[in-house]
């Protein structure tokens, strides 16, 4: 057998390359496994939690839907309505969420394999880990919140989008078309800010035209579906939540979080978001420092000796990028990164930007050719670093976790005396999530980690907290086991009579 035969090389050049596929297939699933064993099972207690979780119990039926829609619309209803099948099976489907969340993130991880082998066939597998096998998508996408079916939802439909901008079949490009447009308005539908990867879809679009020497006008159509439908979506969400926030349905809207006060400067307004921004962005990509910055915001802080100068080389890395090859989630990135520097009044511990993992880890990976050192190993090593961090702190969270699962017996005891007596009700520190378990069963707004002088100040009738010998004067033990108790605010009267009814010493 002659070796050196073309045909011969080319069919041993495409069995090499189905072995390198194969490998990376079962790189996937391993890295599948991880997300699901790290993510499934046991839920995790958060705020946010709570609203799409309401919102879905009052999708079940037609009436509720249609209120909640018209009135009291406080998040974008996008995920509310994906999850809502869950609750006509089970009242509190929470461990069932839980897997459908790791679903999510493994389809999230396979779609950054498949976007990022347009850049890097050899280094996508890697990317993916590393984007995927992540301390901030285990903190935030195995929560029952919007970040693991958004992050699926966008890079599939990024995708899609690049499959119809480059396919010739004809047939396939209105499949990738209907597809992709839905795809993208189903991703606004659940986060708002997915409209500002709909803006690359038009970087990309025009950048085309003016390649080819287009006009302008050429992908008109084309800009009205993949860029103007996701805008309706938004536009309309926003409009509505406008005109209950006006009707004082309810408490500030998502568009006030985007302007400053009158008693704010906009220099300064905008300079805490950049803050903000770029310190999430070095949290991010090194590995360990996803809770290392100023608590007080300061620029003067040590760690911004390490994130100013890797902000300029990840930027400068996204210039490389965009010089090589157009890509619409990278051209997406700056909208992104702009529509949260100036959404600047929450400090949201990563939770914005970690959606923009797939392109932060090309950018460190076409960084990595800057500074001279091997695409690959450094990716590999990356990768390995991240996912230690995530198993780590997983290992660490779990009886935490497994505790306040344990919770549920408690908040359902507690939830029963709050029903029967409605009013104001404070928690004092922390309370390993007691609270949030309560609010889920009855809808209670309690208000977390008051301290005493709030209490003092304030006057629940309820407060929550760690089981305590302190006596806190005007309120009385209605309820308690080893660990918490509830106590109920008293009349002076009353209080007068207990201490009448205490012997002396």
């Amino acid at each position: 057998m002659d070796l050196s035969d073309p045909q011969i090389l080319h069919q041993s050049n495409i069995i090499s390359g189905k072995r390198v596929k194969h490998k990376e297939y079962v790189w996937l699933g391993i890295f599948g496994f991880l997300l699901m064993l790290l993510s499934a099972g046991i839920w995790h207690p958060m705020p946010d939690t709570i609203v799409y979780l309401h919102q879905a119990r009052s999708f079940v039926t037609w009436d509720g839907m249609v209120h909640t829609m018209t009135h009291r619309l406080t998040a974008t209803p996008g995920y509310a309505l994906l999850i809502t099948p869950f609750f006509l099976f089970d009242e509190l489907p929470l461990v069932a969420l839980t897997y459908f969340q790791a679903i999510m993130l493994c389809i999230y991880m396979v779609g950054i394999y498949v976007w990022a082998r347009r850049y890097t066939p050899k280094s996508a597998v890697l990317i993916a880990g590393a984007a995927s096998l992540h301390v901030c998508v285990w903190q935030y996408g195995m929560l029952v919140t919007t970040e693991a079916p958004f992050m699926a939802s966008m890079i599939w439909s990024v995708i899609l989008f690049h499959r119809w901008a480059e396919a010739s079949d004809k047939s396939l490009r209105w499949k990738y078309l209907i597809g992709g447009v839905l795809l993208f308005c189903y991703c606004t539908l659940i986060r708002s800010a997915g409209l500002m990867i709909a803006m690359g879809c038009v970087g990309y679009l025009l950048w085309e035209n003016r390649r080819a020497g287009r006009h302008l006008m050429h992908h008109a159509w084309s800009l009205l579906l993949w860029t103007g439908l996701p805008c309706l979506v938004v536009v309309a969400f926003v409009l509505q939540q406008s005109m209950t926030g006006q009707n004082g349905l309810i408490q500030g809207t998502y568009l006030s979080g985007l302007t400053p006060t009158h008693d704010d400067n906009l220099l300064q307004f905008l300079w805490q978001g950049l803050y903000l921004r770029l310190t999430d962005m070095g949290r991010l990509t090194i590995p360990g420092m996803f809770k290392a910055y100023s608590t007080h915001g300061s620029w003067m802080h040590v760690t911004m000796l390490v994130y100013v100068p890797l902000f300029l080389g990840l930027m400068l890395a996204w210039w490389k990028l965009i010089a090589r090859q157009r890509d619409a989630l990278v051209m997406g990135f700056i909208p992104f990164l702009l529509l949260h520097i100036f959404y600047a009044r929450y400090h949201d511990g990563n939770r914005f930007l970690t959606p923009m993992l797939p392109v932060l880890m090309l950018m460190v990976w076409q960084m990595l050719k800057r500074i001279r050192i091997p695409q690959h190993t450094g990716m590999l090593v990356l990768l390995l670093l991240h996912a230690s961090v995530a198993i780590g702190l997983a290992v660490r969270e779990y009886p935490k976790l497994v505790k306040v699962r344990e919770q549920w017996t408690i908040a359902e005891q507690c939830a029963k005396i709050l029903n029967q007596d409605p009013g104001r009700v404070f928690s004092i520190d922390q309370v390993n999530n007691l609270e949030l378990q309560i609010r889920i069963i009855t809808g209670t707004t309690i208000r977390r980690k008051q301290s005493y002088e709030a209490i003092h100040e304030q006057k629940p009738k309820w407060v929550l907290r760690h089981h305590s010998n302190s006596d806190l004067p005007s309120y009385q033990s209605v309820w308690s086991d080893q660990e918490f108790q509830l106590l109920k605010r008293i009349t002076p009267e009353q209080a007068k009579s207990l201490t009448s009814k205490t012997p002396n010493t």
